[in-house]
């Protein structure tokens, strides 16, 4: 099985608050929190959760590269 994306978060030493604050500045001004949290769980599939994982993969990819 898949790797959950709060799982990853975890392993990156990030919390999921920090990336809200990410993605907020990437242009998902309007995501819950709550929404974050279902999405990184794998609780919610559809709707923006697609787009939302591929942005989270881009920062977990430049915080890989970069450090934060």
């Amino acid at each position: 099985m898949a790797q959950t994306m709060k799982a990853r978060l975890a392993d990156a030493k990030v919390t999921q608050r920090w990336m809200l604050d990410q993605l907020r500045k990437r242009g998902f001004g309007n995501i819950a929190e709550v929404t974050i949290s279902n999405i990184n769980n794998g609780r919610y599939v559809t709707g923006c959760a697609a787009s939302v994982l591929a942005e989270e993969e881009r920062i977990l990819a430049e915080v890989a590269n970069n450090g934060i």
